[in-house]
């Protein structure tokens, strides 16, 4: 298990609701993603804290209605 660099609470990749960069393979809790990324950028951002890549990110662990709210509302 690893730790988020947000919150500094532990991540367990089979059951929280994460955000992972694509490119560098690294994650963070989605919920402190998100309260970081409105709090720097006024807006949800797609960068990456670690490797700053733009547009890699993605959400995993998410429920059926998450999936279907994303898919549609984006």
């Amino acid at each position: 298990m690893n730790e988020c660099t947000i919150c500094f609470y532990s991540m367990d990749e089979t059951r929280d609701k994460l955000t992972k960069c694509q490119h560098c393979l690294k994650c963070v809790h989605t919920i402190c993603y998100r309260k970081w990324s409105n709090k720097l950028y006024n807006t949800t951002t797609d960068t990456c804290l670690y490797c700053q890549c733009n547009g890699g990110l993605h959400q995993i662990n998410l429920t059926r209605w998450e999936k279907f709210f994303i898919c549609c509302f984006g």
